[in-house]
């Protein structure tokens, strides 16, 4: 090891890595939403945290 920058790789599994895959494709906003939703954070969570209006948020699920 150096002392410079320590490399960590991760590997994820083939769910996941096309999880991540599908949702690099989507617009920010609706890519920001559906990364909540997927930590399972609900609309009206989601809307609070983002600063956003619940049925917009429902709307980029």
């Amino acid at each position: 090891m150096t002392d410079a920058v320590t490399a960590l790789l991760v590997v994820l599994p083939a769910e996941q890595q096309q999880t991540l895959a599908l949702l690099a494709t989507l617009p920010p906003a609706e890519r920001e939403a559906m990364a909540w939703n997927l930590d399972g954070f609900n609309h009206e969570e989601t809307a609070k945290v983002l600063g956003r209006n619940p049925a917009a948020v429902r709307q980029a699920h």
